[in-house]
Parts: C-alpha cells; structure tokens; sequence
C-alpha cells in the first residue's frame, strides 16, 4: 500500500473566510462542515484523470454533529412532520462524502466509517482490501470531524479524542510482500502512522502486514 499524497488541512475558518469559499464554488445554503471540507479537497487537488477509478473512504468520530444536534432537537420540539427534511438529509453519517462526490464529480466507490472506537483502524483495513483486491486503483482516506461547541462537549464528557485537522491521503495498491521503503506501508505501520499524528493510542491491528 503506496502513500502517494498526504495533507493536512486547518478545520477553523472564520466567517469572513467561509463568505468568500461560498462565493467561489457559488453555493448558498450548505453546512459550514461541508464547505471547509470540499474546500480541503479542492486544495488537496486529485488530478482529474484519476478520479474515476478513486475510492473515497470519510472517517469521522460524530459526522455532521451540528446537523444531528439540529434535526434531534427539532424532533423534540415539533412533531416528524413539521421537521426539516434538509436537516434530516444533512444529519446523516454519509452526507459529508455524499456532498464531496457530487461537487467533486467522483463517480467511484465511496464510504463512510463512523464511531467512538477502531474507526481508524477499520478505514485503513477496508482500503487495504479495496486496493488488493483490485476494487478501485486509489483510495482517499479523508479524516475528519466537525469542530463545534457540541462537539467539544462531547469530547470533554466522554474524553474521545477528535480529528482537529481535515487529514487526506491518496493511497495506491504496491506488492504487500515487499519490503517497506520510502512512503510503502503495511496496514499495521499506517494505522501506527495516523494514530500518532492525532495522539491517540498504537495500532490493534497484528496480523496483517
């Protein structure tokens, strides 16, 4: 498994920078979460010739949790009808990679993998499994959480450790049975990888790679 590209991209935008990213890509009314995360990727620059057979995999702790704090609460306050179907279909775990793939033009396999525990290590797994098994060419690992009040609360009560950053990679499949050289990793050496670079703990993963 090649890494061939790795970025990481800032999750804090004001709202003077968040006006001028609307105007760019001329979207009104979108979730914040979304735009600083099509704008990471428009930054991370996938050429065009590869998007067709790249695979997308979204790793995320909460997902949108502004827009699920908004739909429950509405749900609490007004009855199922009365509650907003955009924030319904914003609330869902799959509908920042869903966002992405549209305004990206990315007609290929896409994932999300959300959770409190072993998400990282579960994102890489399946990647490695797309790629060995010839299921896409490239797959891009997008790590990522929605930075917020709510979210530092959970955070803060739960003590689950949030991505801070949108951290992309572009991985391709290498002969796994070679050695590890210059940016070549075994699904147990890139979980180790990304775990440190968010401080949290080693990898699980001991029997692959």
């Amino acid at each position: 498994m090649h890494l061939i590209k790795e970025q990481i991209f800032s999750a804090g935008t004001d709202i003077n920078e968040i006006q001028f990213i609307k105007k760019i890509y001329e979207i009104r009314r979108i979730p914040e979460y979304f735009l600083r995360l099509l704008h990471a990727m428009h930054e991370f620059a996938l050429p065009e010739e590869e998007k067709e057979e790249t695979g997308i995999i979204y790793v995320s702790h909460l997902g949108p949790v502004k827009q699920v704090h908004k739909y429950v609460d509405d749900l609490l306050t007004y009855p199922p009808e009365q509650c907003s179907p955009a924030y319904f279909s914003q609330s869902v775990f799959n509908a920042p990679v869903a966002f992405l793939t549209k305004h990206l033009n990315m007609n290929g396999s896409s994932l999300s993998v959300c959770g409190f525990q072993s998400i990282i290590d579960s994102s890489i797994l399946t990647a490695y499994s797309w790629l060995k098994t010839s299921y896409c060419k490239r797959v891009l690992l997008i790590f990522s959480d929605d930075i917020s009040d709510i979210s530092g609360t959970i955070s803060s009560l739960t003590g689950l450790k949030l991505f801070q950053t949108h951290h992309i990679l572009l991985l391709e499949n290498t002969d796994m049975d070679s050695t590890d050289n210059g940016n070549e990793f075994t699904v147990k050496k890139l979980i180790e990888k990304i775990k440190q670079q968010h401080n949290l703990c080693g990898g699980h993963i001991n029997d692959i790679g």
